[in-house]
């Protein structure tokens, strides 16, 4: 590839050097060199969004109609099986298959890193294989089919977001997020808090009261698309359970059980440009 394309591929770390030197590359899949041209290869499936570029690191899903498209897995299995599960995570839009893989070697780079932009692409499937792109929550529509961003700053990191554990993280992440043609800032917290004193760990938002006064809330005060700070709560899709729908955490519309519709979550990162 290298030859080919008149560079040395091992100068890029990620694919936004792999784009700065060949701009008419497609999305697909590529070998970077995270750590360095002296390093292993590390390859994954590479886009381009919104002219920012992005790795996959890990994907899983879920929904009622599962069972269609195989076997799901929840977040937590593939943290704690990263060997199990390695491998490339490719959009089922692209590899007709969907498949619970985390990119081990990747997110072992990335998982600690901050000054990082972390992108959870969401897309739903009926059981045709067709995308969904319908459904609605109070004014929300497309609510399987979103784009959410989250950006870490001064120290805190996505491995910390998903500790089991609650309290202040070492930054602040700020999270985005657009459904439809609308974009919403979210606003910005360093805690995480467990909802209802349940499992289910996410960022502190308007319904936590285990937060101390003064400190900054996801949700900016506002229900956007359900009750306030629903979507701060379920960001992360972490589940200890990989039963049908709670492999991936219903984030602006809840599963009533009965939709014939298979969730698939995709995370990618990439590090923040200058001009952010």
């Amino acid at each position: 590839m290298g030859l080919s394309y008149g560079y040395r591929a091992k100068e890029c770390r990620n694919f936004k050097e792999l784009k700065d030197k060949n701009p008419t590359l497609p999305d697909g899949t590529y070998k970077l060199f995270p750590n360095g041209e002296n390093s292993a290869p590390i390859s994954c499936y590479c886009v381009e969004y919104n002219g920012r570029h992005y790795q996959s690191v890990w994907q899983n899903f879920g929904g009622p109609a599962y069972a269609t498209f195989g076997t799901n897995t929840s977040s937590s299995i593939l943290f704690a099986n990263q060997t199990t599960y390695n491998g490339l995570c490719i959009p089922y839009s692209v590899r007709g298959t969907m498949q619970s893989q985390i990119n081990k070697d990747l997110y072992t780079y990335w998982k600690s890193k901050d000054n990082v932009v972390w992108y959870k692409r969401v897309r739903s499937y009926n059981t045709n294989g067709t995308l969904n792109t319908g459904g609605t929550q109070g004014s929300a529509t497309g609510s399987y089919y979103t784009d959410v961003f989250l950006t870490y700053d001064s120290g805190a990191n996505f491995a910390n977001s998903f500790s089991t554990g609650t309290g202040q993280m070492s930054g602040y992440v700020n999270m985005k997020f657009t459904i439809g043609a609308n974009t919403i800032d979210y606003g910005r917290t360093r805690y995480r808090c467990p909802y209802n004193n349940s499992f289910s760990i996410g960022f502190a938002n308007q319904l936590d009261n285990n937060v101390p006064v003064g400190e900054d809330l996801m949700g900016n005060g506002n229900p956007y698309y359900s009750a306030a700070g629903w979507e701060a709560r379920h960001v992360l899709s972490y589940a200890y359970t990989a039963n049908g729908q709670d492999a991936t955490r219903c984030q602006f519309q809840c599963w009533g059980g009965g939709e014939g519709v298979c969730m698939e979550t995709t995370w990618f990162v990439r590090e923040k440009d200058n001009d952010e």
